[in-house]
Formats: C-alpha cells, sequence, structure tokens
C-alpha cells in the first residue's frame, strides 16, 4: 500500500488495532526523539518500544511523558526557546501514542495524534536551525506505515 497524502495516512491509521497503533505512534516518536533528552521520556519510549509491556507499565510511562509535557507547556508561547518547545512535543507525541485505553474516547486516533506532535517537534528543530528538511517527517511517516503494513502482512 503506497501512501501519498495524510487522507491516506489516516486511512491506513484508522484501519489498524489499538496495539498497532501504539506500535506505529511510538515508532512516529522514535523518529524525532533525539530532540528530547528527558530520562523520563526516554524510559517510555523503551516501555512503548517493547511488544511485551503490560498495561500498568504503559500507564506508568504515559504518566512519565504526560510528566515532561505539564512541565514544559509555559515554554510554549512564551520567547521561543526551539529546543525547549522541540521536547514537549516528543513528550506530547509519546503520551499521545501511550494513551490509556479508558482515556480514548470518540474514536480517537493516537497514532495520528502522534504523528502530529512529532511534526511540530521537527518544524521546532526547523526553526532552530533555520533549514528546512526536504525529506519531512510526514514522508518519514508515509514510509514508516507502508512498511509496517508490509511486514504485517
Amino acid at each position: 500500500m503506497a501512501i501519498a497524502n495524510d487522507s491516506e495516512l489516516r486511512r491506513a491509521l484508522d484501519g489498524m488495532s489499538l496495539e498497532d497503533r501504539r506500535t506505529v505512534g511510538g515508532r512516529f516518536v522514535e523518529s524525532v526523539a533525539y530532540l528530547c533528552k528527558d530520562h523520563r521520556v526516554r524510559r517510555a519510549l523503551e516501555v512503548i518500544k517493547r511488544p511485551d509491556s503490560g498495561e500498568d507499565e504503559k500507564r506508568d510511562a504515559f504518566r512519565d511523558a504526560r510528566a515532561h509535557v505539564v512541565e514544559t507547556y509555559s515554554v510554549c508561547g512564551k520567547e521561543c526557546d526551539w529546543p525547549d518547545q522541540a521536547s514537549h512535543f516528543v513528550a506530547a507525541a509519546l503520551a499521545e501514542a501511550l494513551m490509556p485505553i479508558d482515556q480514548i474516547r470518540n474514536n480517537l486516533n493516537i497514532a495520528w495524534r502522534a504523528a502530529v506532535q512529532a511534526r511540530i517537534a521537527k518544524d521546532c528543530e526547523m526553526m532552530e536551525q533555520g533549514t528546512g528538511d526536504v525529506d519531512s517527517e510526514s514522508e518519514r511517516q508515509y514510509r514508516l506505515v507502508e512498511t509496517f503494513l508490509e511486514h504485517k502482512s
């Protein structure tokens, strides 16, 4: 399945199970994880990457990622410190992917939300560097999901 745009990406993500969405969301985060140095976020990323992680462990990892999101929320909208904002959005992407099942409402697609937050983190990096990325994060996400789906079939 070739994915060429966000509509196709969303359609592919909508067709996945919750666990597959978590896995793909974690891979979206992994692509931008270098932008966040917080040890709790790094530990939470390791949890989502392990297929044998239990629900309690995922809930704890969600809390860790969410704690960094809350702590760094105040930097958003103020004098721009792009690296701090990138770190915030990496943690936000991870929190989306780890969202506990009892908090997922109205067909919320955690993988899509993680994808968007990861893209914002990458945008913050580009703002700091003053450059544009020819191989955009959205394109990386399309390829990632294509590869994931190929290996599932």
